[in-house]
């Protein structure tokens, strides 16, 4: 039995989903365990690579999954997580600017690790 083209494009775009958070959980084990700035560099690089891959597929899932009189709600919600986030980005950033140790460094990369486990 063939696929019709829509459900083909909606299963690719669900496996995209899970590869970008597959390749950010990897970025973020490699920043939060990182021993060095090379380790922490790489990390960084692949963790961008994933936000790439998921700002860029996420928007275009949620459309193909709402109904027509869903979609602005959901696209608002997408864009309101995204602030919270940034939020949040900021308050661990500023509180582990206070730490004196090495936990200063990982402590960001470390709080976002639910997060992408969430995704999978």
């Amino acid at each position: 039995m063939k696929l019709r083209s829509v459900e083909t494009a909606f299963l690719l775009t669900a496996n995209k989903v899970f590869l970008g958070a597959l390749i950010s959980t990897l970025g973020c084990a490699l920043q939060g365990g990182a021993v060095n700035l090379a380790m922490l560099a790489v990390g960084r690089a692949i963790a961008g690579i994933a936000v790439g891959i998921l700002s860029g597929v996420i928007p275009m899932y949620c459309a193909e999954i709402a109904t027509a009189e869903d979609r602005g709600k959901l696209s608002g919600l997408l864009q309101l997580m995204l602030s919270w986030g940034f939020f949040a980005a900021q308050w661990i950033g500023y509180g582990s600017f206070h730490a004196k140790s090495d936990f200063q460094c990982t402590c960001e990369c470390k709080a976002r690790m639910p997060a992408r486990a969430f995704l999978q």
